[in-house]
């Protein structure tokens, strides 16, 4: 095999590893925000939400924390009992990371043909993926803030020390600590741990691959890929 072919098999790899990810993440999203639809629609007569709220917020709550305050503008969810609205976003967020766990169960097998830099290339990526396991017990979760149900935490954001406002959005990590949203995603760019009693949170998926390749008669590549992902715990 000439060094020039080389060359486009390793850089053909690499395009086929990117082009995976990025729709891991795209499908990973929207496998989050199926699972809260379906906990929605069971659950919409109970609730009183419309279709059209149970879209709304299950976009929400699969998207990013900065999105969190959007929920009170839907006015069915603001209308719920304080402790509903609780027990709804961990019900809800409970019910996800178990859908999340069953769908990744099975290794996830991606097809894949496509020629880059005059080379084509066809195949699979295999992907065993056990972050979702490790997240439902040591990740992050979203919740409202009311005094009566966190009587066992902290009363202050330990990074900015404000006290917490009733009815505001707070994350909570494993350890039982909460914080502001922005506080702990701004110490998250650089930590990986809980600001408060240092625990080690689940946060993100770390990603390695092996792979085959082979070439076939027509002159094109088979590359079959095995991924695989893990917490940043267990990095």
């Amino acid at each position: 095999m000439d060094f020039v072919r080389e060359l486009k098999i390793k850089f053909g790899v690499q395009k086929i590893v990117e082009k995976y990810l990025k729709s891991h993440e795209k499908n990973h999203r929207k496998i989050q925000a199926h699972a809260c639809r379906m906990y929605l629609h069971e659950n919409l007569e109970l609730l009183e939400f419309s279709e059209e709220d149970a879209e709304r917020f299950a976009s929400i709550l699969a998207s990013d924390s900065d999105r969190l305050l959007e929920l009170n503008s839907i006015q069915t969810y603001k209308s719920l009992a304080s402790v509903d609205r609780y027990m709804l976003l961990r019900y809800m967020q409970e019910f996800q990371n178990d859908y999340m766990i069953m769908y990744y169960g099975n290794d996830i097998i991606w097809s894949y043909d496509f020629s880059h830099n005059g080379l084509r290339f066809s195949g699979d990526v295999h992907h065993s993926n056990v972050f979702p396991i490790e997240y439902k017990t040591e990740g992050v979760y979203k919740f409202p803030y009311f005094r009566e149900h966190f009587s066992n935490a902290n009363d202050t954001c330990p990074i900015c020390c404000d006290e917490f406002e009733e009815n505001s959005f707070v994350l909570k990590l494993s350890c039982g600590h909460i914080f502001h949203p922005d506080c702990l995603e701004n110490w998250f760019v650089e930590k990986q741990n809980c600001p408060f009693c240092r625990k080690k949170v689940t946060l993100y998926q770390v990603f390695s691959y092996d792979c085959k390749s082979m070439s076939l008669e027509d002159g094109s590549m088979n590359v079959e890929i095995q991924m695989r992902s893990v917490p940043n715990t267990m990095e």
